[in-house]
């Protein structure tokens, strides 16, 4: 994932989650019913990633993420602003059960 700018990917937890610690926009393309929807929702939610519903987009959503600066900065402060706030959650938890 180092040599990747962004990523379309079906919202499984581990792919998303490494992606969001390594700061990498997330495209959500067709989750499957059940915890890859939940995924996506809380995704979605968040701010953390864009949903594709029709893949005709995509060429017009590769264009934006690679050409226009704006899209990739929102994508990016969102990102960090999460995992800092995520990171910082986990080592509440691990410091609460003495670890």
């Amino acid at each position: 994932m180092e040599a990747t700018d962004f990523l379309i990917t079906k919202p499984g937890g581990l792919t998303c989650y490494e992606a969001l610690s390594k700061g990498l926009p997330l495209y959500i393309f067709q989750p499957i019913p059940g915890h890859e929807e939940k995924n996506c929702d809380f995704l979605i939610n968040n701010h953390l990633a864009i949903k594709i519903d029709n893949i005709e987009n995509i060429n017009n959503i590769i264009g934006k993420l690679l050409f226009s600066s704006k899209e990739s900065e929102y994508f990016y402060k969102v990102i960090e602003a999460w995992y800092l706030s995520y990171h910082h959650y986990r080592q509440d938890i691990v410091a609460f059960n003495g670890k």
